[in-house]
């Protein structure tokens, strides 16, 4: 999916998550996995 725009839900600070809307899914990421891929604040 490169170059789509994906919605961050929420981020949990204590779980060092957080929830990506791709879709009608959530996922949940690790901050190690989300650091493997780039992310641009629009």
């Amino acid at each position: 999916m490169r170059g789509e725009e994906l919605l961050v839900k929420g981020c949990s600070l204590a779980k060092q998550t957080m929830e990506i809307e791709v879709g009608a899914t959530l996922i949940a990421l690790r901050k190690n996995e989300a650091e493997k891929i780039e992310i641009k604040q629009l």
